[in-house]
């Protein structure tokens, strides 16, 4: 009962090629294959079914999914996929087709327009702006405060080199009739080496639960009980360890010599990847046809001193490094309950980003900066912006600098290591009692927006209460605030 082609004829999440010429089975011939025109995919398959007739018995299953000892890779796939097309410039039937991501119906695919390094290059810190182009997709109705939820890809290095010491072909073409379990009912096809990169999480960090389902696999008695005793609460500390060592579901599968596993045991026992929410650092007023986003890349030493790179942020630095053969990325968006402009725009609005958490604060200024040049009235707007050097670490100087020109915004910067005693946005709000008061009182009803680590937040939520406690509001005036909408918080 198939009753769609799944994400093989179309790359599901944006990698080295656009769909579908990343699917071709042979890696030779990738530099050949047209690009990703039906037609042209199809009398590929077409070619490549005729000559699997020549050399196969016809002995296949009743199913016709069994592969015979001499059956060759390109004989495999021209008849896997020879069953969802013929020669006519469409598939069969349209209930076959390509589909982005069959996890999420809501992910489109969305084209790169540039990456920018926004600190110094000599920097240790890579935080970078990326901008995507949204017309015509779900995206393009976005609103400052929304969420882009991004499905990162592992290492095509990293992976072929997990497949190589597992002994596996990463070509091998998966039919996936019950993998994402809760979407549309159908098949989806693949190749091994595109589930491994495109939706398995072999480089995140295994849970208790996988080693105990891993421990079945192994062979060898020993290697056995130590997977399953990593399970147990009392192992607490060897798995901290593990941990520390920042070990993966990839490298533990291949630590293990006795373990026996098929490519579908990989789909069994190794989760998907989430994506990664980035919040949007625009405005459809200012960008009608482009998304930003602003991101840092995120390092971090392990206990055997070796330098691990996050996924997600990786994955998109690696967008803007010359050369890069990446033309999209797949996204969905994700609408913020919490962070919202007032809908009374007159209302002033009260901004503390720390790092990266600027994203949705530039978004909201845009759209109150596109507004008040068409006329409308814009209540004050005022951010707080925490970041470690002034002269690397400013993000978006030169525009926040403009608006604040233009009347529109009032800026108060913490830079924590510029001088000997460290400076944070909340001492910046202990000084400024006076005027947060004047826009946050009741008869005011401004609003107080936090985004950024989650660290600080506990300090910022007792400089506001030490504020609301000496104008005799009360500590309990900030749960107000929070309970009418008027304070919200994203942090991370």
């Amino acid at each position: 009962g198939s009753s769609c082609v799944g994400n093989v004829l179309g790359r599901g999440s944006g990698g080295a090629m656009d769909a579908p010429s990343e699917f071709v089975y042979h890696r030779k011939d990738l530099e050949t294959f047209p690009t990703s025109d039906h037609a042209s995919l199809q009398a590929f398959w077409a070619q490549e079914v005729k000559a699997a007739d020549a050399t196969n018995d016809g002995s296949d299953s009743e199913q016709g999914t069994a592969t015979t000892a001499t059956e060759t890779e390109a004989s495999q796939a021209a008849r896997v996929l020879g069953r969802y097309f013929d020669n006519s410039d469409q598939p069969i039937d349209s209930k076959y087709r390509f589909v982005v991501r069959p996890d999420n119906p809501e992910a489109v695919k969305l084209k790169v327009v540039r990456t920018t390094r926004l600190t110094p290059t000599e920097y240790e810190r890579n935080v970078f702006h990326v901008v995507l182009r949204v017309d015509g997709t779900p995206v393009a109705g976005y609103e400052p405060g929304d969420s882009l939820g991004i499905y990162p890809v592992n290492s095509a290095d990293a992976v072929t080199d997990f497949l190589e010491a597992l002994g596996f072909e990463g070509s091998t073409i998966l039919e996936l009739d019950s993998f994402f379990i809760g979407e549309e009912e159908g098949t989806y096809v693949m190749t091994l080496e595109q589930v491994c990169r495109d939706y398995l999480d072999l480089f995140g960090c295994p849970t208790k639960s996988f080693y105990l389902a891993l421990s079945k696999y192994a062979r060898d008695i020993m290697e056995r009980t130590e997977l399953a005793t990593l399970s147990l609460d009392r192992c607490a500390d060897a798995l901290a360890e593990r941990v520390a060592r920042s070990v993966t579901f990839a490298s533990t599968l291949v630590e293990f010599p006795s373990l026996v596993l098929t490519p579908k045991n990989l789909l069994d026992i190794v989760p998907l990847m989430k994506p990664r929410l980035y919040s949007v650092a625009s405005s459809t007023r200012m960008f009608q046809k482009e998304v930003h986003l602003l991101a840092v890349t995120h390092h971090w030493e392990t206990s055997e001193k070796h330098i691990r790179t996050g996924l997600a942020s990786g994955y998109l630095e690696r967008l803007g490094t010359p050369g890069a053969r990446v033309h999209t990325v797949v996204g969905a968006l994700v609408r913020s309950a919490a962070l919202k402009l007032p809908t009374d725009s007159v209302k002033p609005v009260v901004m503390a980003g720390i790092g990266t958490g600027m994203a949705p604060f530039r978004g909201f200024i845009e759209e109150r900066a596109a507004r008040k040049r068409l006329g409308e009235e814009m209540g004050c707007m005022r951010l707080y912006f925490g970041a470690r050097h002034k002269h690397a670490e400013f993000l978006y100087e030169k525009e926040l600098e403009m608006y604040e020109r233009e009347g529109l915004l009032t800026m108060r910067c913490a830079w924590s290591r510029d001088q000997a005693q460290k400076v944070y946005v909340q001492h910046l709000l202990e000084e400024d009692q006076d005027q947060l008061w004047e826009l946050l009182k009741p008869e005011v009803g401004g609003h107080f927006y936090v985004c950024g680590p989650t660290d600080p937040l506990p300090a910022i939520r007792s400089a506001l209460c030490e504020l609301f406690i000496a104008r005799g509001a009360g500590a309990g005036y900030l749960d107000a605030m929070e309970a009418e909408g008027r304070f919200a918080v994203e942090v991370y």
